[in-house]
């Protein structure tokens, strides 16, 4: 795995350089917000935002790790799912997962410059 400090991560963001997507600190993985140009910690959270919450600055010099990405080309769809035999919930469900992996893949995809 390789390792940035976190102030270096800071300026990649000032910069406008491309980010890792995902980042290992403190043992838990992250992912990059595009939207809150900050890595989410928790559901509601962001690293960066509860850094600086402390009251030293010196966090900034901490390492985080970069995991190695996997890259893993999903299988294709072999059949359709005839919608005729689905109810409404169901179909709603799919669709919110379907619509939350595409933004997921765009998000990934604005960060590495693609």
């Amino acid at each position: 795995m390789n390792k940035i400090r976190i102030i270096d991560l800071l300026n990649k963001i000032a910069n406008g350089e491309k980010l890792p997507f995902l980042i290992k600190y403190e043992d838990i993985i992250l992912k990059y917000d595009l939207e809150g140009q900050d890595y989410r910690i928790y559901q509601n959270g962001y690293l960066f935002a509860n850094l600086f919450e402390r009251e030293d600055c010196k966090f900034l010099n901490d390492e985080v790790e970069i995991p190695e990405e996997e890259k893993k080309i999903p299988e294709k769809l072999n059949e359709f799912i005839h919608v005729d035999s689905l109810d409404y919930r169901t179909c709603n469900r799919m669709f919110e997962t379907l619509t939350n992996k595409y933004n997921e893949i765009i998000d990934y995809l604005k960060i590495k410059g693609e």
